[in-house]
């Protein structure tokens, strides 16, 4: 599993590699695992149920995202728990989370393909390109075009 990992995060980055330990590792209805739930989750450090299960419903629905209120009633939970739950685990709303999740698929989705930037602003649940890039450009720093300008000078450890 660490090779796995390490090849991963090698080839597609942190980002990814934390997605598939946390996907590998984290069972809904298990107790414990031999590797920490904390570390496999990759965003935050807690053993709340209910965040985990939300987490992976946000990944498995970046393209069409779920409503947070949604989110809730899947996990068993309302909708004001849940943002108590993110907010004290994560020092963000689920909104917030949510948008963060699919900013950074997008942004490992700039990396590793060649997609257009409306592509993957569809693929990452964003309305049109213009709204994926500002968000993207206030998250992250700088814009996609800028990101993928920056790979093709092989300059991405600087802006990363």
């Amino acid at each position: 599993l660490e090779l796995a990992i390490h090849l991963i995060g090698l080839h597609c980055g942190p980002d990814r590699a934390g997605k598939v330990v946390h996907q590998m590792t984290v069972a809904k209805n298990t107790s414990s695992s031999f590797v920490d739930r904390r570390k496999a989750l990759g965003y935050a450090s807690s053993s709340n149920r209910r965040l985990h299960e939300a987490v992976m419903l946000m990944e498995k629905h970046m393209a069409e995202p779920l409503e947070i209120e949604a989110i809730a009633q899947l996990v068993g939970t309302s909708k004001r728990q849940l943002e108590r739950i993110f907010v004290v685990e994560t020092r963000n709303t689920p909104a917030q989370f949510y948008r963060q999740v699919r900013l950074r698929f997008g942004r490992w989705l700039l990396v590793s393909s060649d997609r257009q930037i409306g592509e993957i602003a569809f693929e990452c649940g964003f309305a049109d390109a213009p709204h994926f890039i500002r968000q993207f450009q206030s998250a992250f720093g700088l814009s996609p075009c800028k990101l993928r300008r920056a790979l093709e000078r092989d300059e991405l450890a600087d802006l990363l």
